[in-house]
């Protein structure tokens, strides 16, 4: 029976947290769309900035594992812009809660704390 070394073990977290990006991307902009389609009379319709938005949190998730910190920051921000710009809900939560979810476990506990409580107060 073959070991599992580190490179390979290394490779397959990537290939997985690639395969997770693009899911929550794709996933993310069909259910932007369709939830743009209910009445949300005072937010901004579905548009390319939206869909922008909720690619760039969710393709941010490739690196959460080397970074964790930087990529919740990332994902913070930019669920933070589409909110102040005002679109409709959506799945742009994903993202956000699989970074914060991985800051916690991997030990950045005061990064998690800080955005849960700034996003507390903000969302």
């Amino acid at each position: 029976m073959k070991a599992i070394t580190e490179p390979d073990r290394t490779r397959s977290g990537l290939v997985f947290d690639a395969a997770l990006a693009i899911g929550l991307a794709i996933f993310g902009v069909v259910g932007t769309y369709f939830a743009s389609a209910q009445q949300q009379p005072l937010r901004r319709p579905f548009e390319a900035g939206a869909a922008a938005l909720v690619v760039i949190a969710a393709l941010a998730l490739i690196a959460r594992r080397r970074n964790p910190v930087a990529v919740l920051a990332v994902v913070f921000g930019t669920t933070l812009l589409y909110f102040l710009i005002g679109y409709r809900d959506g799945p742009i939560w994903f993202p956000l809660i699989v970074a914060y979810s991985t800051a916690a476990v991997r030990g950045h506990r005061v990064a998690a704390a800080i955005v849960g409580v700034s996003g507390f107060l903000l969302f």
